[in-house]
């Protein structure tokens, strides 16, 4: 209990320090009142908790065949409010933190299983030539995240067949819900409107 205990500190500290590090923090900010630095601190709880739900998923198999794109997301979502409430952050940093949060929630949650099995297709040679362009960049990792909005709706669309040829289709459901939710943070829907 001891050991574990000393583990939620260290990533509570850490958790503290990465929010108030260059990341966004911006004690400046007219919004940003004379306690907004103890206020960011009280955020690390969300950054903790996002930590400890990646180190689960590599550790465990988690169940995810009944998960909600709002329950994938809600600590993202937390931590987005309690960041937009200390008034020390300008809105398209927070607009960018809760994006990378809620896409490595997916990522590394539901979306795991299916891209080992891709992985293992590519690695195998086998069926390759039936997936998709940016799919074979993304797993070869020489295609970054796009963060401009023409450049994620194409991605989204070039992923979109071959997430619903080779995964499951609770996994489908979640990724289309995943992504629209992304495109939603970044101003995205029914625009050609860039970051």
């Amino acid at each position: 209990m001891f050991k574990f205990t000393v583990f939620l500190l260290i990533h509570f500290v850490s958790a503290e320090k990465f929010l108030l590090s260059e990341r966004g923090f911006n004690p400046h900010l007219e919004t940003c009142g004379p306690f907004g630095k103890f206020q960011v601190s009280a955020c690390g709880w969300y950054t903790l908790q996002e930590t400890w739900t990646s180190f689960k998923t590599l550790f465990t198999t988690l169940d995810y065949s009944n998960t909600t794109a709002e329950e994938l997301t809600s600590t993202c979502d937390q931590k987005y409010a309690c960041l937009q409430n200390t008034g020390c952050y300008a809105e398209r940093i927070n607009i960018r933190l809760l994006d990378r949060c809620s896409y490595a929630a997916f990522v590394l949650g539901p979306f795991s299983p299916c891209e080992d099995k891709l992985r293992e297709m590519m690695k195998n040679n086998t069926e390759t030539q039936k997936m998709s362009f940016c799919v074979k960049e993304y797993l070869s990792s020489t295609d970054p995240e796009p963060s401009d909005c023409n450049e994620l709706t194409k991605r989204i669309e070039c992923f979109a067949p071959d997430v619903q040829k080779f995964c499951s289709p609770h996994v489908y459901e979640l990724h289309q819900k995943i992504q629209q939710k992304r495109l939603g943070y970044k101003e995205c829907v029914n625009e050609e409107k860039t970051e």
